[in-house]
Protein backbone atom coordinates (compact mmCIF):
# COMPACT_ATOMS: atom_id res chain seq x y z
CA UNK A 1 0.00 0.00 0.00
CA UNK A 2 2.80 2.58 0.86
CA UNK A 3 4.20 1.56 -2.56
CA UNK A 4 0.88 3.01 -4.37
CA UNK A 5 -1.11 -0.45 -5.08
CA UNK A 6 -4.35 0.07 -5.25
CA UNK A 7 -6.44 -3.06 -4.94
CA UNK A 8 -9.23 -1.64 -6.54
CA UNK A 9 -7.19 -1.05 -9.54
CA UNK A 10 -4.23 -3.58 -9.48
CA UNK A 11 -5.67 -7.74 -9.20
CA UNK A 12 -4.03 -9.01 -5.71
CA UNK A 13 -5.20 -12.60 -5.60
CA UNK A 14 -4.76 -14.94 -2.35
CA UNK A 15 -6.06 -18.28 -1.40
CA UNK A 16 -8.71 -18.55 0.88
CA UNK A 17 -7.28 -21.38 2.72
CA UNK A 18 -4.66 -19.44 3.77
CA UNK A 19 -5.60 -15.89 3.77
CA UNK A 20 -8.20 -14.78 5.98
CA UNK A 21 -10.61 -11.25 6.22
CA UNK A 22 -9.31 -11.40 9.53
CA UNK A 23 -5.55 -11.45 7.98
CA UNK A 24 -5.98 -8.23 6.23
CA UNK A 25 -7.30 -6.29 9.22
CA UNK A 26 -4.37 -4.48 9.49
CA UNK A 27 -5.56 -3.21 6.52
CA UNK A 28 -8.46 -1.52 7.52
CA UNK A 29 -10.99 -0.38 4.50
CA UNK A 30 -7.65 -0.98 1.73
CA UNK A 31 -7.83 -4.32 1.77
CA UNK A 32 -10.77 -3.75 -0.44
CA UNK A 33 -10.57 -5.28 -3.73
CA UNK A 34 -8.25 -8.42 -2.55
CA UNK A 35 -9.38 -11.28 -4.68
CA UNK A 36 -9.79 -14.67 -3.26
CA UNK A 37 -9.48 -18.43 -5.01
CA UNK A 38 -10.44 -21.30 -2.72
CA UNK A 39 -12.78 -24.19 -1.95
CA UNK A 40 -15.92 -22.78 -0.45
CA UNK A 41 -18.37 -19.97 -0.86
CA UNK A 42 -17.55 -17.12 1.61
CA UNK A 43 -18.70 -18.26 4.84
CA UNK A 44 -20.78 -15.16 5.64
CA UNK A 45 -22.23 -15.99 2.48
CA UNK A 46 -25.23 -16.84 4.20
CA UNK A 47 -27.69 -17.34 0.98
CA UNK A 48 -25.87 -20.08 -0.22
CA UNK A 49 -28.00 -23.00 1.64
CA UNK A 50 -25.04 -24.84 2.80
CA UNK A 51 -23.43 -22.21 4.20
CA UNK A 52 -26.09 -21.08 6.24
CA UNK A 53 -26.27 -24.97 7.44
CA UNK A 54 -22.29 -24.33 8.36
CA UNK A 55 -23.17 -21.45 10.25
CA UNK A 56 -25.96 -22.77 11.90
CA UNK A 57 -24.43 -26.16 12.72
CA UNK A 58 -21.20 -24.06 14.27
CA UNK A 59 -23.56 -21.87 16.24
CA UNK A 60 -25.29 -25.01 17.97
CA UNK A 61 -22.37 -27.19 18.42
CA UNK A 62 -19.19 -25.33 17.71
CA UNK A 63 -19.45 -23.11 21.20
CA UNK A 64 -16.24 -23.36 23.17
CA UNK A 65 -16.31 -23.17 26.75
CA UNK A 66 -14.87 -19.73 27.68
CA UNK A 67 -15.56 -18.19 23.72
CA UNK A 68 -18.25 -16.43 22.97
CA UNK A 69 -19.62 -17.52 19.41
CA UNK A 70 -19.79 -14.46 17.80
CA UNK A 71 -15.81 -14.89 18.11
CA UNK A 72 -15.29 -18.67 16.51
CA UNK A 73 -13.50 -18.53 13.22
CA UNK A 74 -15.44 -19.09 10.21
CA UNK A 75 -13.13 -19.78 7.71
CA UNK A 76 -12.58 -21.96 4.66
CA UNK A 77 -10.61 -24.37 6.00
CA UNK A 78 -13.09 -24.80 8.82
CA UNK A 79 -15.95 -25.02 6.40
CA UNK A 80 -13.86 -27.73 4.93
CA UNK A 81 -13.53 -29.67 8.54
CA UNK A 82 -17.06 -29.32 9.44
CA UNK A 83 -17.83 -31.44 5.81
CA UNK A 84 -15.07 -33.83 6.24
CA UNK A 85 -17.00 -34.52 9.37
CA UNK A 86 -20.05 -34.92 7.68
CA UNK A 87 -18.39 -36.49 4.81
CA UNK A 88 -17.11 -39.65 6.94
CA UNK A 89 -20.51 -40.28 9.28
CA UNK A 90 -22.29 -40.55 6.14
CA UNK A 91 -19.54 -42.79 4.42
CA UNK A 92 -19.42 -44.67 7.65
CA UNK A 93 -23.39 -45.30 8.01
CA UNK A 94 -23.83 -48.58 6.51
CA UNK A 95 -20.00 -49.76 8.24
CA UNK A 96 -20.76 -52.71 10.19
CA UNK A 97 -16.94 -53.00 11.28
CA UNK A 98 -15.51 -49.61 11.85
CA UNK A 99 -11.44 -49.79 10.37
CA UNK A 100 -9.29 -47.85 9.22
CA UNK A 101 -9.60 -50.41 5.62
CA UNK A 102 -13.02 -49.90 5.72
CA UNK A 103 -12.98 -46.14 6.31
CA UNK A 104 -11.04 -46.05 3.11
CA UNK A 105 -13.34 -48.35 1.20
CA UNK A 106 -16.18 -46.27 2.62
CA UNK A 107 -14.57 -43.27 1.31
CA UNK A 108 -13.38 -44.65 -2.31
CA UNK A 109 -17.64 -45.03 -3.15
CA UNK A 110 -17.93 -41.22 -2.76
CA UNK A 111 -19.57 -39.24 -5.45
CA UNK A 112 -19.98 -36.94 -7.62
CA UNK A 113 -21.33 -34.94 -4.40
CA UNK A 114 -21.77 -31.28 -2.83
CA UNK A 115 -22.10 -30.80 0.38
CA UNK A 116 -22.26 -27.13 2.10
CA UNK A 117 -20.83 -24.28 0.43
CA UNK A 118 -17.67 -26.51 -0.51
CA UNK A 119 -17.23 -27.62 -4.40
CA UNK A 120 -18.61 -30.42 -5.48
CA UNK A 121 -16.06 -33.45 -5.74
CA UNK A 122 -15.54 -37.34 -6.47
CA UNK A 123 -13.76 -39.57 -4.30
CA UNK A 124 -13.81 -42.19 -6.68
CA UNK A 125 -11.51 -40.76 -9.47
CA UNK A 126 -8.77 -38.25 -9.42
CA UNK A 127 -10.07 -34.76 -11.07
CA UNK A 128 -7.25 -34.00 -13.35
CA UNK A 129 -6.00 -36.48 -16.33
CA UNK A 130 -3.07 -38.29 -16.26
CA UNK A 131 -1.58 -37.36 -19.56
CA UNK A 132 -1.97 -33.83 -21.23
CA UNK A 133 -1.69 -29.94 -19.64
CA UNK A 134 -1.99 -31.32 -15.96
CA UNK A 135 -0.75 -34.70 -15.87
CA UNK A 136 1.21 -34.10 -13.12
CA UNK A 137 -2.21 -33.56 -10.98
CA UNK A 138 -3.85 -36.91 -12.22
CA UNK A 139 -1.16 -38.64 -9.98
CA UNK A 140 -2.19 -36.92 -6.89
CA UNK A 141 -5.18 -37.27 -4.82
CA UNK A 142 -7.45 -34.21 -6.04
CA UNK A 143 -11.10 -34.88 -6.51
CA UNK A 144 -12.03 -31.33 -7.77
CA UNK A 145 -11.06 -29.48 -10.16
CA UNK A 146 -12.94 -26.29 -9.60
CA UNK A 147 -12.65 -22.98 -7.37
CA UNK A 148 -14.73 -20.43 -5.93
CA UNK A 149 -13.39 -16.58 -6.95
CA UNK A 150 -14.65 -13.97 -4.30
CA UNK A 151 -13.22 -10.43 -3.38
CA UNK A 152 -13.17 -8.38 -0.71
CA UNK A 153 -16.14 -5.97 -1.40
CA UNK A 154 -17.03 -2.86 1.27
CA UNK A 155 -15.21 -4.94 4.08
CA UNK A 156 -16.81 -8.34 3.32
CA UNK A 157 -15.73 -11.00 1.03
CA UNK A 158 -18.20 -11.79 -1.68
CA UNK A 159 -18.61 -14.27 -4.77
CA UNK A 160 -17.54 -13.05 -7.77
CA UNK A 161 -19.07 -15.87 -9.82
CA UNK A 162 -22.10 -17.72 -10.15
CA UNK A 163 -21.08 -20.99 -8.87
CA UNK A 164 -17.71 -23.19 -8.99
CA UNK A 165 -15.48 -22.97 -11.96
CA UNK A 166 -12.61 -24.93 -13.22
CA UNK A 167 -9.08 -24.11 -12.80
CA UNK A 168 -8.18 -24.74 -16.38
CA UNK A 169 -10.69 -22.35 -18.13
CA UNK A 170 -10.91 -18.43 -18.33
CA UNK A 171 -13.77 -17.46 -16.64
CA UNK A 172 -15.90 -13.99 -16.17
CA UNK A 173 -16.70 -12.49 -13.46
CA UNK A 174 -20.13 -12.20 -13.33
CA UNK A 175 -20.95 -9.71 -9.99
CA UNK A 176 -20.12 -6.13 -10.91
CA UNK A 177 -19.00 -5.13 -7.75
CA UNK A 178 -15.81 -7.71 -7.97
CA UNK A 179 -14.90 -5.62 -11.24
CA UNK A 180 -11.19 -3.97 -11.25
CA UNK A 181 -11.75 -0.10 -11.72
CA UNK A 182 -9.72 1.66 -14.25
CA UNK A 183 -8.68 4.19 -11.66
CA UNK A 184 -5.42 4.22 -10.20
Amino acid sequence: MNQGVNFESTAVVSDSAVTTLKDLGTLGNKKNGVYFIGNSYPSSYTTNPGVARFNSEVDQYGNVPGIAKSTVSRIETGEGAWEGVHLVAQALAGVKTISSASLVAALNTVGPTQFGGMVPFDLRTPAFPTTGTFSVLGSLRIFNNEMMVSRVVNGQIVPCVKGFIPVSQAFKITNSACQLSAKS
